[in-house]
């Protein structure tokens, strides 16, 4: 980043009148109307109208406005600003409301509206597809196959006499990831010609390869089949224009010109078919010493040994002077009889030779350097664990190593190596592997300590960068534009390439401290270890690896640790069973939210025995609340989760939060038994209590709107949404309220704002569709359907909408035929 100047260029003061700070005030009041009207926008002027609350004050008025804009933490924030950025006609305005989403995005709030573009916005060149001139132009891909990701233009020539261009851009992984970005928007080809030479420019020694329609949607059909076989999502904004990309590519046909460049490209030196052979071939070569780690345990994970093979060095002890065949017939024995499960590579990080000098950082980076213009080895730190269930099975394997944890009710093994790589045939291979977690067994407990107190400090450290980067992050931004103030002010479209440059390399910065804190955290849970496997008589112990385990939500480890504490210390065995406990529910969390619905209710089960052993062991409140939670989420034993409930409340000195989880546990078993009004006091008095607590205004206006307080409900909606907009129920319900009172525009607008930061959620795709279906609008709303079930067909509110749709679409056809039959009947005779 630049050094910050001091003493030039003084910031100017911003002076509001008392008449236009209310002004300000009032446009943060409504600022939810604007993005909502900059929503329905489908044009540039309807979105600068939308605008005019904002841009027809001061311009002192619009600058303290866009400030105060940036604190709001909201995507429809990042709407406004980005709209005042593209729209405004003060230029003092645009380049506040920049800095303002700049600020936002460094929150990760990003926008998620696309400003209208001349010469219609997407649902008009939709239309325009089916109805106006329309073929493809042109396509090209990044030569990166190597790497498993390659970056995919495709263009569409539209419009009078050709002249505008329709671009799709993908972002394909091969994978895991499949389809990892997309985008789409209008243009003319001299702005493409000289984007594509920007991106040549940009891409160094990485060619631009030309492709045809039929290569460029054989690409993107792969990248799905790796979503589809690696469970993994699509990008939003591709489900978001699905409709327009099965229009235009997958369900289309090639209407390119018979002179297709891409026939005759000389770039490409191979025949299509026969580049996707050799990039095939290539998928594990070509990359750096972190991926190819990450390569190798994840094949070798997998069961995929042939692949974990090709990942070590020709010379490797791993390989124990096997040929392949021997070498994957000793592993998939090996397996048979260990039946490895649920394998996670979770942290590789590269690491300098000259790691234990006390300029540690240094080195690293020196060594680092070093490596990539030299054949030194490098060396990379991976941590990774491992379901087993005969763990002496796995004594003879070179590449397995000692586990310095094991959690006993899965049989998971954490794991902690160092590889060493060194130069093949230009590219990094595995030779030789160090088992560190043995060598931290091996350390004296004073060497340990030392080395956690080193983490520690290591930690504070990082997290002070991270602070301090987000804090600098503003300044060094007006520096930069002070620097560059007599070119940029020339160019505002260079002034806003530099700009998002700068946010990429600060995002890759904050993005590089977060993974350094999780490999520090997770490297100092295998000394936590080593410190339990010598001292195993220190409780403080158990609870140290426990917090670490759970600050990085390896709730698996957590109970490892806080298990072996409740076994070993009697005396804190209540407690210790408590966390044990919530350990549990969070796993069964996770195994719910993979769809293992299986493993999710035994671990429930799991949960509800240990907590009936810390009540028998020691009585305390949050052992009963935590049990009826078990017994509402298995929905069994009710009327005892209502007296364990019961008798917290009825004890003395407990503290507000016992007191609203108690209250919000009586209300929705009241709520399950239908007892709304019972229901509604216990929500109501937790929300006295808690008005933070999560979920409970939602729950407020949920029962409200069950004995018919309309107005009511609608208030707590909307408060629920202010809360937690990431939450969508609210959304949902409040949009049925409005549709029930024949409100459609309300509703609509509620939806739009739900799916504006909840852009992937069914629920509110299948109401918004519901919404068509009742405005009688089939078109639109099959569009919403589509969506939604492309993402979740089998969520029971999409199957229950299908339903309405399919019997919606016969009742308007039958009606059309009554009409026609109707309308026939009526016609004279001839004579």
């Amino acid at each position: 980043m630049p050094q910050k100047k001091h003493g030039n260029n003084p910031k100017k003061q911003i002076s509001v009148s008392q008449e236009e700070n209310a002004l300000v005030q009032q446009q943060l009041t409504d600022y939810l109307k604007t993005a909502a009207a900059l929503k329905r926008s489908s044009n540039p002027g309807q979105a600068e109208e939308a605008l005019t609350p904002i841009t027809s004050l001061s311009e002192s008025a619009q600058i303290a406005l866009l400030k105060a804009l940036s604190k709001e933490n909201t995507t429809e924030a990042a709407n406004v600003l980005l709209a005042v950025n593209t729209f405004a006609p003060l230029k003092e305005a645009r380049k506040e409301a920049r800095r303002s989403l700049i600020r936002l995005e460094e929150a990760r709030y990003y926008p998620q509206w696309t400003p209208p573009q001349p010469p219609a916005p997407v649902a008009a060149i939709e239309e325009a597809t089916s109805t106006g001139p329309m073929r493809f132009w042109k396509g090209q891909y990044t030569d990166s196959r190597a790497t498993g990701e390659i970056q995919l233009m495709l263009f569409w020539e539209q419009g009078e006499n050709f002249k505008e261009v329709r671009t799709f851009g993908f972002l394909l992984e091969f994978w895991h990831d499949g389809v990892k970005d997309f985008f789409t928007e209008v243009s003319s080809k001299r702005q493409i010609e000289r984007r594509m030479e920007n991106l040549r420019a940009q891409l160094g020694g990485i060619k631009l390869v030309e492709c045809n329609f039929a290569e460029g949607r054989s690409l993107v059909e792969e990248a799905l089949a790796v979503n589809k076989r690696s469970g993994t999502k699509p990008h939003s904004d591709y489900t978001r224009n699905l409709p327009l990309i099965r229009k235009l590519l997958l369900d289309a046909t090639d209407n390119s010109p018979q002179d297709d460049t891409s026939s005759s490209n000389q770039e490409r030196a191979l025949p299509f078919d026969e580049a996707r052979d050799l990039f095939d071939q290539l998928m594990e070569l070509g990359l750096d010493p972190e991926e190819q780690v990450a390569f190798f345990l994840d094949s070798w994970l997998k069961g995929d040994y042939e692949t974990a093979y090709s990942a070590l060095a020709s010379d490797s002890p791993i390989r124990e002077g096997l040929e392949l065949e021997e070498w994957v017939a000793r592993r998939s024995a090996w397996a048979e009889q260990a039946h490895p499960s649920q394998g996670k590579s979770e942290i590789t990080y590269k690491r300098g030779e000259a790691e234990e000098d006390e300029d540690e950082e240094e080195n690293v980076v020196s060594s680092v350097s070093k490596a990539e213009t030299t054949n030194e080895p490098e060396v990379v730190e991976a941590f990774w664990s491992l379901i087993l269930t005969d763990a002496e099975a796995s004594k003879d394997l070179k590449e397995l190593p000692h586990a310095t944890a094991v959690y006993k009710a899965t049989g998971r093994h954490w794991f902690w190596t160092k590889y060493t790589l060194v130069r093949e045939e230009n590219e990094w291979r595995i030779h030789s592997m160090i088992d560190a977690g043995s060598e931290a067994l091996q350390l004296p407990p004073e060497e340990l300590q030392r080395q956690l107190t080193e983490i520690a400090e290591l930690a504070a450290e990082q997290l002070n960068l991270v602070e301090a980067e987000v804090e600098d992050d503003e300044e060094d931004e007006e520096d930069l534009e002070d620097e560059e103030t007599d070119e940029i002010e020339e160019d505002e479209e260079d002034e806003e390439d530099l700009e998002e440059d700068l946010e990429d390399l600060e995002f890759e910065e904050l993005a590089e401290r977060f993974e350094e804190m999780m490999w520090i955290t997770t490297r100092a849970m295998h000394y936590t270890d080593a410190l339990i496997t010598q001292s195993p008589e220190d409780p403080s112990l158990y609870e140290m690896g426990y917090d670490q385990a759970s600050a990085i939500q390896e709730n698996e480890r957590a109970a490892a640790y806080i298990e072996l504490q409740a076994e070993r210390f009697p005396e804190q065995r209540g407690e210790a069973l408590r966390k044990l406990a919530i350990a549990q529910i969070n796993i069964a969390r996770s195994y719910e939210a993979n769809d293992d619905e299986d493993r999710a209710l035994n671990f429930i089960a799991e949960a509800e025995k240990t907590l009936r052993d810390s009540i028998a062991t020691e009585s305390a409140p949050m052992g009963n609340i935590l049990l009826a939670e078990t017994l509402l989420a298995q929905n069994k034993e009710l009327d005892e989760a209502e007296r364990l409930l019961q008798e917290v409340l009825q004890q003395e000195n407990i503290d507000a939060k016992e007191t609203t989880l108690a209250e919000a546990g009586l209300g929705k078993l009241a709520q399950d038994r239908s007892e709304h009004e019972n229901a509604l006091s216990h929500y109501q008095r937790a929300a006295e209590i808690s008005p933070d607590f999560p979920g409970i205004w939602f729950n407020v206006g949920f029962m409200q709107r069950q004995l018919g307080r309309l107005e009511e409900a609608e208030q707590n909606y909307q408060r629920s949404i202010d809360e937690s907009p990431t939450e969508t129920g609210a959304y949902a319900e409040l949009a049925a309220l409005y549709s029930d009172r024949g409100e459609f525009d309300e509703a609509e607008a509620t939806l739009e704002e739900g799916l504006e930061i909840n852009p992937e959620a069914v629920d509110l795709l299948a109401a918004m569709a519901l919404l068509f279906i009742n405005k009688g609008d089939l078109k639109q709303a099959k569009e919403y359907l589509d969506e939604a079930e492309d993402i979740d067909e089998e969520h029971e509110l999409v199957q229950v909408v299908h339903q309405y749709y399919e019997a919606k679409r016969v009742e308007q056809k039958q009606e059309r035929q009554q009409f026609k039959q109707k309308h026939k009947s009526r016609k004279p005779k001839r004579k």
